[in-house]
């Protein structure tokens, strides 16, 4: 069975009939009943709307696509030539739409771009689904709907727009292209709140966590209210959070990751262990959080320097830590940031990773982080994160060791702070 999930009338977004000045692409993003493949309808709707190819945004998603075709309003299909990893788009009409089939099963396990599965759950970048223009054609507007199993949620970034009889549609503007964003499809219908600016919704992926929705919701809800502080105002007007439940892990939060595509993501690594007294009293979700308050920079060491630097201090004005504490928490950031520079790890030592011996390990330390990463490789080309540990202490983090491309994906992941070192180290070669 399928049901309208998350969406609107698939109808109007799958026809190019309506006329408008602006430059409009259409999406019907169809999941299958066996949750394995997911057809992407794109339809292009304005003056010059239709560009010469389409790409993925991040081209590690490419391999992932199974077919692409070109499909009239009549039923016609005809394929389209895939030319190193591009869509080709030339002799397409204009009553003619694209569809992708992506593989869903083969892009499970990638940290970059993201596509997690975890039970009947999916973390997926907007990667895989939402294909980017060839320039320079520019995209007013996306228009946004989805098909998925009647047990599924579909939770994006991208604003909500209500239609009839209850459907819903969503839109994104060129943040969409401009920005990776991320998609969770869950069971469990999210936790949606509004605070004073700023509507939240809350999406968690399989697993047996030791707090409850309520708990989740409050400890978001604290962290929210906290950056708020910063200017009396959240500084974006609706937020997702994706929480996916950790069963190996000591910290209460292994590590989280914001993005900005289609509008602002969070997504929590959480212990299943953690208590709504640790999580309150932890340090990630304010960290995530405060990257709101900057633009996006591709400076890490400005990115992660401002938002440590917020996260101490309203650690310490949620009562998370003294203020002695902050003020040496900032101290102690500023000593490893003179001592190691601002080039967010050496690419030397993230050379020697990617040459390893079976039983070559590599350790990068992330200037201004808290945390250090070692890798450990099980073979040749066979790379594995086996431990983190926090600069502040010297308690160590063990992790499960990655033995294949599918088996245990967390174990590829990475927080903000680590991605660096992780995309060169734990990603290419498997």
């Amino acid at each position: 069975m399928i049901a309208v999930c998350g969406c609107g009338a698939p109808t109007p977004l799958g026809s190019t009939a309506a006329s408008t000045e602006a430059v409009e692409w259409r999406y019907l993003v169809r999941l299958d009943d066996a949750m394995r493949t997911s057809d992407v309808r794109i339809c292009f709707v304005g003056p010059r709307a239709r560009p010469a190819f389409l790409r993925p945004a991040v081209r590690d998603a490419a391999p992932a696509l199974l077919t692409a075709e070109r499909v009239s309003d009549s039923g016609e299909r005809h394929v389209l030539e895939i030319k190193d990893g591009d869509v080709q788009l030339g002799g397409m009409s204009d009553d003619e739409c694209v569809l992708l089939r992506v593989d869903m099963k083969r892009a499970m396990g990638t940290f970059r771009p993201v596509a997690l599965e975890r039970g009947s759950s999916w973390l997926v970048s907007t990667a895989y689904w939402f294909w980017a223009p060839s320039a320079p054609t520019h995209v007013d507007r996306a228009r946004i709907a989805f098909e998925a199993p009647e047990s599924m949620h579909v939770v994006p970034p991208f604003r909500a727009v209500e239609g009839p009889q209850g459907t819903v549609t969503y839109e994104a503007g060129a943040d969409l292209f401009d920005f990776m964003g991320q998609i969770a499809v869950v069971p469990r219908a999210p936790i949606a709140f509004r605070t004073p600016d700023v509507d939240v919704r809350i999406a968690t992926m399989d697993g047996e966590l030791a707090v409850g929705p309520d708990e989740i919701r409050a400890w978001i809800g604290k962290a929210v209210s906290a950056v708020r502080s910063v200017g009396g105002r959240f500084p974006a007007d609706r937020l997702t959070v994706i929480v996916v439940p950790v069963p190996v892990a000591k910290e209460p939060v292994v590590f989280g990751n914001v993005v900005r595509g289609g509008g602002p993501t969070i997504t929590l690594y959480v212990s299943t262990h953690a208590t709504a007294e640790e999580l309150h009293a932890n340090w990630v979700a304010v960290h995530e959080l405060s990257h709101l308050l900057h633009p996006f920079t591709p400076e890490p060491w400005l990115a992660e320097g401002l938002a440590t630097y917020y996260q101490e201090v309203l650690l310490a004005r949620m009562g998370a830590q003294s203020e002695e504490a902050a003020w040496r928490a900032l101290d102690e950031g500023f000593a490893r940031g003179r001592a190691d520079g601002t080039d967010f790890g050496s690419r030397t030592r993230v050379a020697t990773c990617m040459t390893p011996t079976p039983t070559a390990a590599c350790t990068g330390v992330v200037p201004h982080s808290r945390f250090e990463w070692t890798w450990h490789f099980a073979g040749p080309r066979r790379p594995c994160i086996r431990s983190m540990g926090s600069s502040r202490s010297s308690e160590r983090e063990t992790m499960p060791c990655a033995r294949g491309p599918r088996a245990n994906s967390l174990a590829r992941g990475t927080d903000s702070r680590g991605s660096a070192f992780s995309n060169r180290c734990a990603i290419r070669g498997w």
